[in-house]
């Protein structure tokens, strides 16, 4: 295999394993809403935030020192300081306090607009340049994703909807800026270092805000906080970044287009709100935006 063919198929082996790892991450983020959802139930929005920050940042601390990972450099920490304030801060506590407001159907209806945001941030903040058509494929598969959730007659709140549409900017932000860091500093060293820097700041404020008894707390609510500092805000971050820095922030970013129907699944399943077998038709509609995206990524 000359040099020339070697390139092309370790680039195409990282274009398919980004692929799958950015899968792998979008199925662990769909269940995020319908798990806040039941945390807040009997967690105020304030402490299921700064507690799934502390205990996620407590484990990330614990995986850095087996590990023996290096310390970001000084140049490094503003990136960081990014996406803690995207994706620790920003996105949990807007979409926990839009989730007093609407249901989480409709909260996971604005996930549709996340890889839009993700490749626009990819633009601004890693110097990707996808082609027209890519852009033409990824606002088609939003529209299909926000259509959708019309039609299904979703009561709407205006401070709500407000709410959701600030968490879904800062977490495109996010996940540019983690992505893009990944490529020097590696997928859950990001994701990890970015809650470690959180940790001062969410402990303290996590004990302030604890519930005067915890006893009264259902089980659902605990489901709920476990959920989403496990696999929400550490386990899906390790397969996402992974993802996004070996295929592309832009092209990769587009699955999260299939974010939305998984999460309707969950919030129909879990919290038995009703969802349309209208479904399967607009995710095929969805899926083949995703396939017109990837080829006109770059």
């Amino acid at each position: 295999m000359n040099s020339t063919n070697s390139i092309f198929y370790k680039s195409t082996v990282n274009s398919s394993s980004g692929w799958i790892n950015g899968f792998l991450g979008v199925l662990i983020f769909s269940g995020s809403l319908p798990a806040t959802k039941l945390a807040i139930v009997d967690f105020s929005p304030l402490f299921v935030t700064v507690a799934r920050a502390t205990i996620a940042g407590l484990l990330a601390l614990g995986m850095l020192l087996i590990f023996k990972e290096k310390r970001p450099a000084k140049a490094q920490l503003v990136a960081l300081t990014i996406v803690a304030l995207g994706v620790v801060v920003g996105f949990p506590l807007l979409s926990s306090l839009a989730l007093q407001y609407v249901t989480s159907a409709h909260s996971i209806v604005f996930v549709g607009m996340l890889p839009l945001s993700t490749a626009i941030f990819g633009v601004l903040r890693g110097g990707e340049r996808p082609r027209p058509a890519f852009w033409l494929f990824s606002i088609l598969g939003s529209l299909i994703v926000i259509g959708f959730a019309a039609a299904q007659g979703l009561s709407a709140s205006p401070a709500g909807d407000i709410l959701m549409l600030l968490a879904i900017i800062l977490c495109g932000l996010g996940y540019a800026e983690g992505a893009k860091l990944s490529k020097a500093l590696g997928g859950w060293q990001v994701i990890c270092w970015a809650l470690v820097l959180s940790l001062p700041f969410m402990t303290p404020a996590m004990f302030l805000l604890m519930p005067a008894s915890l006893s009264e707390i259902s089980s659902p609510a605990w489901f709920g906080l476990a959920y989403v500092s496990l696999f929400s805000m550490l386990i899906g971050f390790i397969f996402w970044y992974r993802g996004l820095a070996q295929g592309g922030i832009a092209a990769v970013g587009q699955l999260q287009l299939l974010q939305p129907f998984f999460g309707l699944a969950l919030a129909a399943t879990l919290l038995h709100e009703q969802v349309s077998i209208g479904m399967l038709g607009v995710t095929l509609g969805v899926i083949l935006c995703v396939a017109g995206s990837k080829k006109f990524a770059k």
